[in-house]
């Protein structure tokens, strides 16, 4: 009987990878990673960059120096009160100055500084080392000394109020206050800088000194003067009063 051949199949084999595929999955999968980090750089928020201040901040130790080398300058031309620290401003805007005060500021110019005492105020050109204006502030008790009958009673003083205490409501408390003595508010508003010290400053030229001199009763801590600062615009008052840190309202 013939035996019948039975013939054994191959194993069938799993179809191989192509060589090429391999590295092109590594590639993707760096592609992958590199997009992931670029997505989370981008969309952190970076902490070590510094925050931006909304106000600058002055350098408050440079500022202090500055002045007190202005003084010690002036301070050789003029006898002061060391005791007693001027309030100093630059004039930025000579027009606008000469205009609230042509006598004072005639001899001034751009860049010159203005420094105020209680008892005077001058104009002091660092280029020339040299004073180009002094004035001397009205006495707080101008009343009580002799002066010559006038021939036309004084006029009514219009007066203004700016806050450089930066305590709110300080300006309409003083108004309030200024008006139950029957005196004549205006204005008030907000000043152009942060003041230490009250300011009356006379803007006629001495034409209402019954009237400063009434302020300065009612204000003690306030200092007299006829110079506007530069850091202020100018205004149709005959007095501004620019409020300071020393006076509570």
């Amino acid at each position: 009987m013939p035996v019948k051949r039975v013939s054994a199949k191959a194993p069938v084999q799993a179809p191989r990878t192509p060589f090429f595929t391999q590295p092109l999955i590594l590639l993707i999968l760096v592609v992958a990673m590199a997009a992931a980090a670029l997505y989370l750089l981008l969309t952190q928020p970076n902490k070590a960059a510094p925050q931006r201040q909304a106000v600058p901040v002055a350098k408050t130790e440079d500022m202090q120096q500055e002045v007190e080398s202005i003084v010690a300058k002036v301070s050789r031309h003029l006898l002061v009160n060391p005791n007693e620290a001027p309030y100093v401003a630059t004039i930025t805007n000579i027009d606008l100055v000469r205009q609230n005060n042509p006598v004072f500021y005639k001899d001034a110019e751009q860049g010159d500084k203005v420094l105020i005492w209680s008892d005077k105020a001058v104009v002091y050109s660092p280029t020339k080392d040299k004073l180009v204006a002094v004035m001397t502030s009205i006495p707080p008790d101008l009343s009580q000394q002799p002066t010559s009958t006038p021939s036309e009673p004084e006029k009514q003083a219009n007066i203004e109020i700016r806050n450089g205490s930066r305590v709110a409501g300080a300006a309409s408390r003083l108004r309030a206050t200024l008006r139950e003595s029957g005196m004549t508010v205006i204005s008030i508003g907000d000043a152009g800088a942060v003041y230490e010290e009250t300011l009356i400053i006379d803007l006629t030229g001495g034409a209402v000194a019954n009237a400063i001199s009434a302020l300065t009763e009612a204000i003690p801590e306030a200092q007299a003067t006829s110079v506007l600062p530069d850091t202020e615009r100018a205004t149709t008052a005959d007095i501004l009063i620019l409020i300071g840190r020393d006076v509570s309202l």
